[in-house]
């Protein structure tokens, strides 16, 4: 009985001994994500602030509010990455950025009119695939 006894204990001393696993609060993940959406966003308006002005014409593109306002937004964006990665782990929240490769390409064809065949559909596959894969690593 004595032994049972000593046995339980040196089981429990082991499990406290081990070293503990960080976990990624879900707020990190979601925090990264928005930071990637936001910056996607961004991306988009400083297109549609060219493409609206016209190429040629920077004085214009200056004195737009588009790529003032995607400025704000990778501000914005910046701060969330900071905020996420305080409390979750970096090689697990960073695969999430690559949504924002998602993001531009789904923005690209609704709002700049840009294809998505075949071989962007495969790449966006792709991306997925590798944020799962990377996502389960880390577990």
């Amino acid at each position: 009985m004595e032994h049972r006894r000593q046995e339980k204990n040196r089981a429990g001393n082991r499990a406290k001994n081990k070293p503990s696993r960080t976990r990624t609060p879900i707020s990190s993940v979601m925090l990264v994500l928005a930071s990637a959406f936001l910056a996607s966003v961004s991306q988009i308006l400083y297109k549609l602030s060219w493409r609206l002005n016209g190429l040629n014409n920077i004085i214009n593109v200056l004195f737009s509010p588009y790529p003032y306002i995607g400025l704000f937004l990778y501000g914005v964006a910046f701060v969330f990455l900071i905020a996420a990665l305080r409390k979750g782990e970096l090689s697990v929240l960073y695969p999430f950025l690559a949504t924002s490769f998602l993001w531009v390409s789904l923005f690209s064809v609704f709002f700049l009119n840009e294809s998505f065949g075949t071989f962007k559909i495969l790449g966006f596959a792709s991306v997925v695939i590798g944020i799962v894969l990377l996502g389960r690593g880390s577990q």
